[in-house]
């Protein structure tokens, strides 16, 4: 050090500032980087957010209007949640566990996936439970109409002979069997209404279990007891009836009424089955929810033990170098000084006392 020139130990010291501030510089690069791509995940992050809104808004609706189009919509959020989980995991992230919560937000909207498809299996079943009563209950309201429109008609065509022929008749056995024979069919008509609006009443209970999704005793209970008086009275019907035609009708009626209790029975235990699934999606669901803000919050906390980690390598990195430029700057000084004998000043003040001629300087 001794021997080298004084601008040699300028350049020297001006160079190992120079290099200590480019390392202050790469320092706070780098960790601006890796908060930019902290940042740039936990945006990501926000994405699923909306992704997952968007898969609990179509579920909702899917529950409520029964919509096909809903299922679309909420597979289209799956997939996109899953398609940036695995490339946050396999791309943008390097540490284990947070690679792990990743696994673990695939994990459970998987899962979410498989009950998803269960509900909406369970909801086609449902549908056609539903299709199966409406046409068992429309065979019997047919067959009902049919009965009734001839049990009328032959009342009326009854009643008209019996007027037609009040004045011929003179004994009144013969006047008493006629009347008997119209009371008997008035008895039929009637009974036969009574029955069609039994079976009415068990519609609006069935109407009701549905808009209630069977959650309500009472509508079950209505269902139930209009149906069996409904087929009570058909099945007492059945042995009043000589002609075929009407025969055949009651017949139908009765296989109707005893199709429509087996599918009714069937339709409510497709009820359970809809509500079990549709509280096994819900639970899904939200424990997919729960992963996502999880790691979301995890996410966050990371930018900022980053942001803080990097805001305080810059500040030490910083103070290191102001601290080691100064010394060095302080070595230099002293490197220059010392061949000298003092300060440069006092030197150039003594050569030039010499140089005037005055020795009496020390």
């Amino acid at each position: 050090m001794k021997k080298l020139t004084i601008g040699f130990k300028l350049a020297f010291g001006f160079g190992l500032v120079l290099l200590l501030t480019i390392l202050v510089a790469f320092t706070a690069y780098m960790g601006f980087i890796g908060v930019k791509q902290r940042m740039d995940v936990n945006q990501e992050m926000e994405s699923l957010m909306e992704h997952l809104s968007i898969v609990i808004q179509s579920e909702k609706n899917l529950i409520i209007r029964k919509d096909a189009k809903y299922i679309a919509e909420n597979h289209e959020a799956r997939e996109a949640i899953r398609k940036q989980v695995t490339l946050d995991r396999d791309q943008k992230l390097q540490d284990a566990d947070e690679k792990k919560e990743m696994d673990e937000i695939l994990a459970a909207t998987d899962n979410y996936g498989k009950e998803f498809s269960q509900f909406t299996g369970s909801m086609e079943k449902f549908n056609e439970g539903l299709a199966r009563v409406r046409e068992v209950a429309h065979e019997m309201q047919n067959a009902a109409q049919a009965l009734q429109t001839d049990q009328v008609k032959k009342m009326k065509e009854l009643l008209a002979k019996v007027i037609e022929q009040e004045g011929s008749i003179t004994d009144k056995a013969t006047l008493a069997e006629k009347l008997t024979n119209v009371e008997k069919r008035v008895s039929k008509v009637d009974a036969i209404a009574s029955m069609v609006t039994a079976f009415k009443d068990a519609r609006i209970g069935e109407k009701e279990i549905i808009i209630s999704q069977g959650k309500d005793e009472k509508h079950i209970t209505r269902n139930q007891v209009g149906v069996n008086l409904a087929l009570k009275t058909a099945k007492e019907l059945l042995p009043t009836f000589t002609a075929q035609l009407n025969i055949d009708q009651i017949q139908q009626i009765i296989r109707s009424l005893e199709s429509y209790q087996k599918e009714m029975a069937h339709f409510l235990d497709l009820f359970k089955e809809q509500a079990r699934q549709e509280k096994e999606m819900v639970e899904a669901r939200r424990k997919a929810d729960k992963q996502i803000n999880a790691t979301l919050h995890n996410q966050q906390a990371h930018a900022d033990r980053l942001i803080t980690t990097s805001m305080k390598t810059i500040l030490i990195a910083s103070g290191v170098a102001v601290l080691l430029g100064g010394l060095i700057a302080w070595l230099i000084t002293r490197s220059i000084r010392k061949p000298l004998g003092g300060e440069p000043q006092a030197m150039a003040d003594v050569v030039q006392a010499v140089a005037e001629g005055d020795l009496s300087l020390e």
